[in-house]
């Protein structure tokens, strides 16, 4: 019966206030649980709470700014202004010796969401009249100047120093950085102390003319007041201000879900240990968030919380508590254990995780539901009894979004039933949403004291200017110059060379060398083995651990990566002129002889298996793993045929490091040995120390290479899910019978570059980035076979936001039907040809990028004149020729498509699926 008679007397209309005619230019807004509404024309709402009962009035402000506003090196403004706001305005020049004057009990608070200042005097129109016209001057004429910032500094330091003594605020303020990451509801409200210290008076100056107007203010006035004298009251003094002309800063930034625990350990010498554990819930008016209040007196009530029985009463944590943090946009439940320094913290806080955590086990029961429930009921009663306390409680609803909020809370609670809170518990007080803190007290911390930046002008005053190395002479990047310049030679053994000698800076080398591997036959079930060995060529030689060859390697001034597949070993770096000699000596020391160390393979395996199960929900991988078993033209046991994660994962588990081994004797050899290199270097003597190096090393196995397959067509959507993921990835293929010596590749070469190549300034991108805004980044190519083979493809890829993901296939489907019906246009083809032929000189340019192709060419035999003759034919090509080929080549309806994204998140729009 009290908890009907409670919500019904908050509920209440306010009295006859509403009856009586209201001053000009004031309008009446609603009216519940004995407090009015009512709005001036400026738009400074006021609220009135008539309380004959006690000879005490209240006059309460609250501004709808607080530390989740500021902006970039502004942390603790809106505390800095809380404090200005009480050194004067040109017509309160002593606002501390006035209150003093007539008695009164006041503070200013700054919070997250708002500020508030309240004035509590005993019941006077003449203090009332006083009280409202120093609001209204302070709202917008206090003086915020730069001599009273200085003064009150020392205060707001010593401030922050109280704070950086007290062991529970110091660990608030790290739960609240870790828990929110984007959201400046992380910021402590005191703000950076560097912040603090430097801040500029013109950017507070203007932080407080935005915010402090009366459309961004509710006044509440409480007390036995007369409702309508009152407003007159507030019409004289508010009245006057004018309507604020600016608009006020749209805020946008929101928390991220958060998907894992986090902790931190703070370590200081005074107090005593303490475990704060944090929960994101709902925003603070949330019927969920009211729930967890529940659930977090049930749990850590002081008294009757299970905390209490099952972690204090048990001897582990001197107490425990728990409280809500009720910010507007989103809440966070908050428990607390305070330990003496003999007891464990570690056994204390898997303790209270356990129950705090474990109601889906140990759901809460009817008992423990009603009591709580009792005392939070009574907790709000409360806070309407004094006029003292109803100043803040109300500045807390007020920035929640409606002072009305308050009496939403206790509707809310009346109709709360236990399911609902176990449900809620369930929800958000779990592991993944935890964020945690220890506080550890004793031994005086070791710290790493940060100095303050350099002053680089005076650094830069010590720099000795080195000798500059010698100029190196101009090289002009074409296909036929540095085919002019490049010597093929094979040794005595079969080894084939190219060597390109051209001055670098600094006597830079670079090189390329390719081993081939093997054929079909003998490379099936090898892919496992030819994967570990990538890790293991270059991690040590029997001579050399892997440490020793890496410190060796960069003694020499060189670098080196190497990489081995069934199609064969490739390794790659570079050096210099003077150590190039000597870097041959150890790349074949590691070619030939590995170390083969049994902890260096499980490592690999460790790693390798880590990385497929990353790539199991990555919507890119899991996109390009569909494809390839989509289109697989190859047998299951074939070197060449795609295969699934889990049958990758379940090869590298089987694999055996003898394996291995065995893998390195029966392939390996110099017969099928091609070697490109580029820079200072001496040709003749390459050659000699090359073929003394190699020119013995046979490999069991002849090497024949594989044929590829034209890839199979299976057109149509395909799909594969990526649940959890925020990303989605659209993939295709369209499986083409040529190669690079077509008559077409020309064509169709331009033809992907203008529709997804070039950077932003292609077809694909124009559509799904600057014109939908659906993905960040796409693209589209061709690629073929150097060799005589018919395997070629177009493939196209796009990034984007998963309901995004099915209209942006669509609209890449447009965009084809597009390009095939209606063709490129002179421009596009004039822009593209351009486009491609600068690229293809910075490519050129490269000295890692030449080494490459010469390596490419000689294992097909070839020379830069093939890269001349397609630039020539690329330069020659009109729309006509390129838009025969893309209707001859690129039939939209012959794609083969597949979306990896979060099935739950997806808008499914695409029509044609195949499962």
């Amino acid at each position: 019966m009290r908890s009907l008679i409670f919500i019904a007397l908050l509920l209440g209309l306010a009295s006859s206030a509403m009856a009586k005619a209201l001053p000009p230019g004031v309008s009446a807004g609603p009216s519940l649980g004995g407090i009015s509404e009512y709005r001036l024309e400026n738009g400074l709402r006021v609220l009135l709470s008539p309380d004959p009962s006690k000879p005490r009035m209240l006059v309460n402000i609250t501004y709808l700014v607080g530390s989740k506003h500021e902006n970039y090196g502004e942390t603790g403004m809106a505390h800095l202004l809380e404090h200005l706001l009480f050194k004067g305005t040109p017509s309160f020049t002593d606002i501390p010796a006035e209150f003093a004057k007539r008695g009164m009990s006041f503070n200013g608070t700054t919070w997250a969401d708002r500020t508030n200042y309240y004035e509590v005097f005993a019941a006077s129109d003449d203090a009332l009249n006083w009280a409202l016209e120093l609001e209204a001057s302070r709202m917008v004429d206090s003086f915020v100047a730069r001599k009273d910032l200085d003064s009150e500094m020392t205060v707001v330091r010593n401030e922050m120093e109280m704070g950086e003594t007290n062991p529970f605020r110091v660990s608030l303020k790290q739960l609240l950085a870790q828990a929110f990451m984007w959201h400046n509801y992380g910021n402590d409200t005191i703000g950076a102390r560097s912040d603090v210290e430097n801040v500029n008076i013109e950017r507070l100056q203007a932080f407080y003319r935005t915010y402090y107007q009366p459309d961004n203010a509710v006044l509440l006035i409480a007390g036995p007041i007369d409702p309508m004298q009152t407003l007159a009251k507030v019409a004289a003094s508010f009245g006057k201000i004018p309507k604020a002309t600016r608009s006020l800063p749209v805020l946008y930034t929101a928390e991220p879900d958060q998907d894992g625990e986090r902790e931190a350990t703070i370590r200081r010498v005074a107090g005593s240990p303490l475990v704060l554990v944090g929960y994101h819930t709902p925003g603070a008016a949330s019927a969920e968030t009211i729930a967890l209040n529940v659930a977090g007196m049930i749990l850590g009530d002081s008294e009757t919380g299970r905390l209490r029985a099952q972690v204090v009463d048990a001897g582990l944590a001197a107490s425990t508590g728990q409280f809500a943090l009720g910010f507007q946009e989103r809440a966070l439940a908050l428990f607390i254990l305070q330990l003496n320094k003999t007891q464990d913290i570690a056994l204390a806080r898997a303790a209270a995780l356990k129950q705090i955590e474990g109601v889906a086990a140990q759901p809460f029961t009817d008992e423990e539901f009603a009591r709580a429930k009792t005392r939070y009921r009574n907790q709000l009663k409360s806070r309407l009894d004094d006029v003292a306390d109803l100043g803040v409680t109300m500045s807390e609803y007020i920035a929640l979004g409606d002072w009305r909020t308050f009496f939403l809370e206790a509707q809310m609670l009346e109709r709360l039933k236990l399911e609902d809170v176990n449900q809620a518990a369930g929800r958000y007080l779990i592991a993944s949403n935890r964020n945690l803190v220890n506080y550890l007290a004793g031994e005086a911390p070791q710290r790493a004291q940060i100095p303050a930046p350099p002053d680089v002008a005076q650094l830069l005053k010590t720099l000795e200017a080195e000798t500059p190395s010698a100029d190196t002479a101009a090289f002009v990047a074409t296909p036929l110059e540095i085919e002019k310049r490049t010597e093929r030679t094979t040794t005595a053994s079969g080894i084939r060379l190219a060597l390109l000698e051209k001055a670098t800076r600094n006597d830079a080398v670079n090189f390329v060398l390719k081993l081939g591997l093997g054929d079909e036959k003998s490379l099936t079930g090898q892919a496992a083995a030819a994967d570990a060995m990538s890790a293991l060529l270059y991690a040590g030689t029997k001579r050399l651990t892997r440490v020793a060859l890496n410190d060796m390697t960069e003694s020499l001034e060189s670098e080196v990566q190497a990489s081995t597949s069934v199609e064969g070993v490739r390794v790659a770096g570079r050096s210099t002129s003077k150590h190039f000699d000597a870097l041959l000596g150890l790349l074949a020391e590691a070619l030939k002889q590995p170390r083969f160390d049994a902890q260096e393979f499980e490592t690999w395996r460790a790693q390798r298996l880590s990385q497929l199960e990353q790539a199991k929900l990555n919507p890119s991988a899991r996109a390009g793993e569909e494809l390839a078993l989509l289109t697989n033209p190859y047998r299951p046991d074939h070197p060449l045929a795609a295969t699934s994660n889990a049958q990758q994962q379940a090869a590298v588990k089987a694999l055996q490091l003898d394996q291995v081994k065995a893998f390195h004797k029966r392939f390996f050899g110099a017969q099928w040995m091609q070697m490109a290199v580029v820079g200072g270097i001496d040709k003749q003597a390459i050659s000699q120390r090359v073929e003394a190096l190699f020119g013995d090393w046979r490999a069991p196995e002849p090497y024949v290479r594989m044929v590829e397959k034209e890839s199979v067509r299976r057109p149509g959507i395909h799909r594969a899910d990526t649940p959890e993921q925020a990303n989605a990835m659209l993939m295709g293929t369209l499986p083409l019978a040529l190669n690079d010596q077509a008559k077409d590749y020309p064509a169709l070469l331009i033809g992907a570059y203008i529709l997804g190549g070039g950077a932003l300034d292609n077809r694909l991108l124009k559509r799904l980035r600057q014109k939908e805004g659906f993905s960040y980044g796409g693209a589209a190519f061709l690629q073929a076979p150097i060799t005589t083979d018919q395997a070629a493809s177009m493939l196209l890829f796009a990034q984007a936001a998963p309901e995004n993901v099915d209209p942006a296939y669509l609209a890449v489907l447009e965009e084809l039907a597009l390009l095939n019906d209606k063709g490129i246009s002179t421009e596009e083809l004039k822009n593209a040809q351009s486009g491609w032929l600068a690229s293809r000189r910075i490519s050129f340019s490269d000295d890692p990028t030449i080494a490459n192709s010469m390596a490419s060419q000689l294992e097909i035999e070839r020379t830069f004149a093939f890269s001349d003759q397609l630039e020539k034919s690329v330069a020659a090509l009109n729309v006509d020729a390129v838009n025969s080929a893309m209707v001859r080549w690129l039939q939209p309806s012959d794609w083969t498509w597949v979306i990896a994204a979060d099935p739950k998140k997806t808008s499914a729009a695409a029509t044609g699926e195949k499962k």
